[in-house]
């Protein structure tokens, strides 16, 4: 079996196919519906947004109550009146896995609107945040449970940081947190009224707002049962669309069996409804998938012999799992609190029966008696906590005893020949990727924001499907011997300072998506011969603006192109565009330049979206 390692997660583009799009537009119909059937909604009155003044909101209450619901809609109300925003949507699960110079990143990115900023340490980041956000009014929105592990006064410390007029959101379960930050204001959500209540479970139960005239007295049943908490009406309502009236009776009996408090207890119930591939793709997700490219991550799990995209399908319909704008994996943090409480149960003291491990001291320890870890299916750990835990090297006897491994997530470790995910995202100081001749199974590269360089050795990998080297700023050539990877679909090279792409990539007859969003690429004469080429993206790309111009430089574009993006272009003109008979996306958005549009884009019959 396969070893799979990964460092942190990405956010590799990738286009979602029209069926997740229509399950992401349906969710979004729910949002304003559920806000409604609040007794009392958050009104725009609790910012207080007439006042200069720097104010903190923060929004508590339980866990499955949609704070995060509540935060967005809030937030898409009003950031228009703000010169800068930042919505964080997975503050606390960012902050365990990458720390707080990467939530400085963040907001400073989101703010500013710059690719990489230099930010190497908590103490720069403070600083960073305290010049460059000083004179500006934003407003900031930190989700996910913030709680007392994350140091907020690294990232909201003083409010004179921010700008006359700034407001700050933070939601958490514990209001203690809100009380230590002197927060301005505090909104509780209460229970949905009943009939709301109804109707979103109805809306996921029965995929209408009226449910099926003899199923009206049992669904009120499990409607009480829940406390009119949104996530647990999801999640019940899907688990039981389109099964028999026995399993509703049953699921009430069930319910009623469970204490009123303990929402988990309710949320499992569609948990143990799954098949083993589901638990074990919902588990792994919980414990170590979120806010990973699900492209990546379906890569993975085929390994394990596995069909993720019918498992994902299929927990996305259960509303166990979302699939976020970018792609990434997300999970209700409820939700993901109960794939690990599943973890740990009946083995609190027992780390030899827990099939997947999720700190540093529990991989240590179990590393260190290997003749206990037999049923560890995936680890997790970071040596990154003390100069010892720097050295420390870990050899592959280490692993022998564990027979089940399927996914390894570590820091600092020489990589295994049988590698096919290789993860090295925000590796500062990593100047040049490891060889990776001998790594012949290798299907995933993602080198984000590293200050590395790509040597003519990745020609060796033949089997590579995904070549991610965004914001990449050292890197200004690809190798020519980029020709070889006969398997590259996807590369992504946004963000890059590579002026020139050689004449060997219209040899990738697999190539099928071409980012090169950020870029300065001046010569793109190769992407002509890319026949099989369905995704390019150019947005605020200098190759798009003033004289130099993809769409003038080239002969022709090609033919099999879906998916053109020239967001902030700067041409007057449009080039005859007749042979893209397959274009269905065509984005312009901000061409303020742009005078007329030629006829010929008449002749775009599969064109749906032009914007």
């Amino acid at each position: 079996m396969p070893v799979f390692y990964h460092v942190v997660p990405s956010d590799i583009r990738s286009q979602t196919g029209q069926y997740w799009k229509a399950f992401q537009d349906h969710e979004k119909e729910f949002e304003q519906e559920e806000i409604e059937g609040w007794k009392k909604a958050p009104r725009e009155e609790l910012l207080n947004i007439g006042s200069n003044d720097v104010q903190i909101v923060g929004i508590h209450g339980l866990g499955g109550i949609d704070k995060t619901t509540i935060a967005r809609c809030v937030y898409n109300r009003v950031y228009h009146r703000f010169e800068g925003w930042s919505f964080i949507a997975d503050a606390h699960e960012t902050f365990q896995q990458r720390g707080l110079v990467h939530l400085q990143r963040q907001l400073v990115i989101n703010i500013l609107n710059v690719e990489n900023p230099n930010i190497s340490s908590v103490d720069q980041g403070i600083a960073m945040i305290n010049q460059r956000l000083s004179n500006k009014k934003v407003l900031i929105v930190l989700i996910d449970e913030v709680d007392q592990n994350i140091d907020l006064n690294a990232i909201i410390g003083k409010r004179d940081w921010f700008g006359f007029g700034s407001r700050i959101i933070i939601t958490t379960r514990d209001k203690h947190i809100l009380d230590v930050h002197g927060v301005d204001g505090t909104y509780e959500p209460n229970e949905m009224h009943l009939d709301h209540s109804l109707q979103l479970f109805n809306k996921h139960a029965f995929k209408m707002d009226q449910p099926l005239e003899h199923y009206l007295n049992v669904s009120k049943e499990i409607v009480k049962t829940t406390r009119g908490l949104p996530l647990a009406l999801k999640v019940i309502g899907s688990f039981l669309f389109g099964k028999e009236e026995s399993a509703w009776k049953d699921t009430v009996k069930k319910l009623k069996n469970i204490p009123h408090e303990d929402v988990q207890q309710k949320l499992r119930i569609s948990y143990d409804g799954l098949n083993y591939e589901k638990k074990e793709i919902f588990l792994d997700i919980a414990c170590f998938f979120i806010g990973m490219d699900k492209n990546v991550a379906c890569y993975i799990w085929h390994g394990c012999d596995f069909f993720p995209e019918a498992g994902i399908e299929n927990l996305h319909l259960k509303s166990l799992v979302k699939v976020g704008e970018k792609n990434e994996l997300m999970m209700h943090d409820q939700l993901q609190d109960l794939g690990r409480e599943i973890i740990h149960q009946g083995s609190y003291k027992k780390l030899e029966e827990r099939s997947r491990l999720l700190s540093h001291e529990e991989a240590l320890k179990a590393l260190s008696t290997p003749t206990g870890t037999r049923k560890v299916e995936g680890l997790y750990t970071m040596f990154k906590y003390s100069p010892e835990d720097r050295e420390c090297m870990i050899s592959s006897k280490s692993f022998a005893a564990m027979i089940k491994l399927r996914l390894l997530q570590v820091d600092y470790v020489k990589v295994a020949e049988t590698l096919e995910v290789l993860n090295l995202s925000w590796c500062d100081k990593l100047s040049q990727p490891p060889d990776l001749s001998a790594n012949l199974h290798l299907e995933v590269l993602i080198l984000e924001y590293c200050s590395t360089t790509i040597g003519s050795s990745i020609g060796h990998l033949k089997s590579l499907i995904i070549l991610n080297l965004k914001g990449c700023k050292r890197l200004k050539y690809l190798p020519t011997s980029i020709w070889q990877l006969s398997s590259l679909k996807t590369l992504d090279i946004r963000g890059t300072n590579i002026c020139q792409l050689p004449e060997t990539l219209g040899s990738l007859e697999a190539l099928t998506e071409l980012y090169i969003d950020f870029s300065k690429i001046q010569l793109l004469s190769s992407i002509c011969h890319l026949r099989n080429l369905k995704t390019l993206s150019g947005a605020i790309c200098r190759t798009l603006e003033g004289r130099v111009s993809i769409l003038h430089n080239l002969p022709e574009l090609p033919s099999s192109l879906k998916y053109l993006d020239a967001f902030i272009c700067k041409m007057k003109s449009f080039p005859t565009l007749s042979n893209l008979t397959d274009l269905e996306t065509l984005c312009l958005h901000h061409c303020k330049y742009l005078v007329e549009i030629p006829t010929t884009i008449n002749a775009l019959t599969r064109l749906e979206s032009l914007g």
